[in-house]
């Protein structure tokens, strides 16, 4: 009973994100930030050896790869650029990546987002649960 509950007020918060996206973007999503620096996210989050944190090196990447220079590009033109590497950088590496996706980043993301002394390591007791959750949502 109280799953379905769940379910029913995830579906009420996601749906008119999914049609929004839907009429706008012509795109199934859940994200609220559809169409806003999605390929910089990728970028960053494909290179495993900055554990997918916003670094330098990956800005300096991006602007050493563009197609001409900054001032001569829209923001959305950067970031379709920023996505084209990120998926460049995915194809030479998949499984390194994925796995880094799938079993490390959730547990980055849940045990370093609060600067709460102690909380990594709580969260590492319940790693596994963390990965089903964070995978069963995505």
């Amino acid at each position: 009973m109280f799953g379905t509950f769940l379910i029913f007020c995830f579906l009420i918060v996601q749906i008119p994100i999914f049609i929004y996206n839907y009429s706008n973007f012509n795109l199934v999503s859940n994200s609220p930030a559809t169409g806003q620096a999605k390929g910089w996210s990728m970028l960053i989050g494909t290179n495993i050896e900055k554990y997918g944190d916003f670094n330098r090196d990956d800005l300096d990447f991006l602007y050493d790869n563009l197609s001409k220079p900054s001032n001569q590009l829209m923001p959305y033109e950067i970031d379709e650029q920023a996505k084209k590497l990120a998926i460049t950088r995915f194809q030479n590496n998949p499984v390194r990546i994925s796995f880094f996706a799938i079993f490390k980043k959730p547990l980055l993301l849940w045990s370093e987002g609060a600067d709460i002394p102690g909380l990594g390591s709580r969260v590492k007791n319940f790693e596994l649960w963390i990965i089903r959750a964070c995978n069963f949502y995505h």
